[in-house]
């Protein structure tokens, strides 16, 4: 109960702005050997939630050189390095990445996602079909799904750990000492160093946690407020209804994860409808299709692309 109250006092002191667009933060990986001259059309990858730019640094670095073109790894709203900002829904993505495409100058992009990202990707595509010319949706489907338990569940321990204030910024093991807090709440060992690396021991650059001391470890992500605000709760939709008449007619691959259940058989029949230009590809992997198999991955995705 302390914990919780302590969280609705944190919330109080600084909420969450509300603006859209924001400018989001981005890695850009660019071929070892050639001149931007010669470059090939762009990339834009989009992480899942709890995710950041940081996800892609590998899989970057190696698609820019195999297809000697820029990678835009991006932070999407409330994650990484970019602002904490409200709405966090679909549609405000969306148009954070129509800005994003502007203020870059890009054209013809391949647009990928993973997971959130790939819904991101998705109504990008169908909403600002001038500025994309491929789709790419890692492990998802354009309908409107609630959020598994384990996502909410995992919030929870971020939100739990944040508060607790029980980690000192100075202390040699505050990083080992988070992930042992979530094991409580998460038991896949992967996730929870994937939680954790949005765990920080110094002031971020968009802070919001006015009433958590500055000598405590604490997460980039705003999770008091999404926790307390059911602020995920919109993930797991995907706006039917601003969408319902929209096709995408460029090439679209969808990549399904065996081991889960993003795309089923009940989801299919709405790909091909607004994507009736897909291909599809079956990996043997759980939801986390990137990181189990990176290198069938970065195959697979740049024969797509060489392909189309």
């Amino acid at each position: 109960m302390l914990n919780r109250h302590l969280g609705r006092r944190l919330l109080s002191t600084r909420s969450i702005p509300h603006k859209v667009p924001v400018h989001l933060e981005f890695d850009l990986h660019l071929p070892a050997n050639s001149s931007p001259s010669s470059h090939n059309e762009p990339l834009i990858l989009l992480h899942g939630l709890f995710g950041s730019k940081q996800n892609y640094k590998t899989v970057g670095k190696h698609l820019s050189n195999k297809l000697n073109a820029p990678i835009y790894a991006v932070d999407l709203r409330n994650h990484g390095d970019s602002p904490h900002s409200l709405p966090f829904d679909y549609s405000a993505m969306s148009q954070d990445i129509k800005f994003f495409v502007e203020e870059q100058g890009l054209n013809d992009v391949t647009i990928i996602g993973h997971s959130m990202g790939a819904k991101v990707a998705m109504y990008s595509a169908l909403m600002l079909p001038k500025y994309i010319k491929r789709l790419v949706s890692v492990d998802n489907s354009p309908v409107s799904k609630p959020l598994g338990l384990n996502f909410s569940r995992d919030l929870e321990g971020m939100y739990h750990l944040e508060v607790s204030q029980s980690v000192l910024k100075t202390d040699k093991k505050w990083r080992d000492k988070g992930l042992k807090f979530l094991e409580k709440y998460e038991p896949d060992p992967k996730v929870r160093l994937f939680l954790i690396s949005n765990y920080i021991n110094k002031v971020s650059k968009f802070n919001y946690h006015d009433a958590i001391s500055d000598q405590y470890a604490h997460f980039k992500i705003p999770v008091a407020q999404l926790h307390l605000q059911d602020g995920i709760q919109a993930i797991g939709d995907f706006p039917e209804h601003e969408i319902s008449k929209r096709k995408f007619n460029g090439p679209s691959l969808f990549l399904k994860a065996r081991n889960s259940d993003f795309i089923t058989q009940d989801t299919v029949p709405m790909i091909y409808h607004y994507f009736p230009r897909t291909s599809m590809k079956t990996f043997p992997t759980g939801h986390w299709l990137i990181s189990e198999q990176p290198q069938k991955f970065m195959e697979t995705l740049i024969s797509f692309i060489k392909s189309t």
